[in-house]
């Protein structure tokens, strides 16, 4: 009897003096898998983006491309040589030439931000398939500055192949409230935006320091509640209005009209973080052959072949792996004759 007082005594004890690591470890579990805290303050110090490698092209409708040359990012999760042809678009490495047929339009997710020149999807289509794609997609653009720079650089495109990212939303609903003959207007928001956005990103860079910066933006992060636990996630992906997304690109599509008829048209997502849906493909069939009976568009469901392990945790970006996937995916529709 007295033993087992002794055992009781000795676990409240040892219960009492660990209670504060348990408390720790049960926080940093919680943050850490239930929470996107994590990666909510790494990219809100938007240090995940190499601004030095972006270049104003005033001239042109997309505002902005990359710098011609290489590329050198190194984060938290990869390290990366980006190599960048003379237009300023990735197609140097392997050297895809502007005849190609098939173009890839999109943002970072398209661009390939977090991945070698040897990862890229236009890479993997013609490593794994022998299929040249010329690549334009780059780092936030959305819909229409897509569409801007195929019509600028891929006359000959047969067929295109439009990613879809969810922050694609903001920037179209920004550029239908005006007119087509005032979009010059939206240039100038757009060039505002982005050269902010860069002398924040050089300024912190220059002043801060990784670790500190971590561990700050973390702080602020959680101390103002600048994040979501994963039923709220789930909550916003079901709530996610997915049609009238898909009336808002058709818009921006009807403004492209002319460049887009008689070629085909393929359409995926790619979405912050893998959170594809199935809901992507029914929306957005829906909507663009309601409004476009007329084109040759395919939606194609991503989520059918990626999942969140293809994008890396606190950087949205994909993986190799993405890539691979995606080009597996897309090859039997950029056959002659699909």
């Amino acid at each position: 009897m007295e033993q087992k007082s002794s055992r009781l005594r000795n676990l409240a004890f040892y219960g009492i003096a660990l209670s504060p690591l348990l408390a720790i470890v049960g926080v940093l579990v919680y943050f850490t898998f239930l929470t996107n805290a994590f990666p909510q303050a790494y990219r809100q110090y938007i240090r995940n983006i190499n601004f030095d490698c972006f270049e104003v092209v005033p001239d042109h409708r997309y505002v902005y491309r990359m710098k011609p040359g290489e590329c050198h990012f190194n984060n938290a999760e990869y390290t990366t040589v980006q190599t960048i042809d003379a237009n300023g678009f990735r197609n140097a490495n392997p050297k895809i030439g502007y005849d190609a047929k098939v173009v890839l339009l999109g943002d970072s997710h398209t661009y390939g931000f977090s991945v070698n020149d040897a990862d890229t999807l236009n890479a993997q289509l013609k490593s794994r398939h022998n299929i040249d794609a010329l690549n334009l997609g780059v780092p936030i653009y959305a819909t229409y500055r897509e569409l801007a720079a195929a019509e600028d650089h891929a006359p000959n495109a047969e067929v295109l192949v439009l990613q879809y990212c969810e922050n694609d939303f903001g920037e179209n609903s920004e550029y239908l409230t005006l007119p087509p003959d005032q979009e010059p207007e939206n240039r100038k928001g757009i060039l505002q935006n982005i050269t902010l956005a860069k002398e924040v990103y050089q300024a912190r860079k220059a002043a801060g320091t990784p670790l500190g910066d971590t561990f700050r933006g973390i702080a602020q992060v959680i101390s103002q509640g600048e994040y979501s636990n994963r039923w709220e996630m789930k909550k916003e992906d079901r709530e996610r209005n997915y049609e009238y997304e898909a009336e808002q690109f058709s818009e921006i599509l009807a403004r492209h009209k002319e460049y887009i008829k008689n070629r085909h048209l393929i359409v995926y997502e790619s979405t912050s973080y893998g959170r594809n849906s199935i809901v992507f493909k029914a929306a957005f069939d829906k909507v663009l052959h309601r409004e476009f009976p007329d084109l040759n568009i395919e939606v194609l469901d991503v989520s059918k072949v990626v999942n969140k392990r293809d994008y890396f945790w606190l950087d949205d970006h994909p993986r190799a792996s993405f890539y691979a996937k995606v080009a597996d995916m897309l090859a039997p529709h950029l056959k002659p004759g699909a």
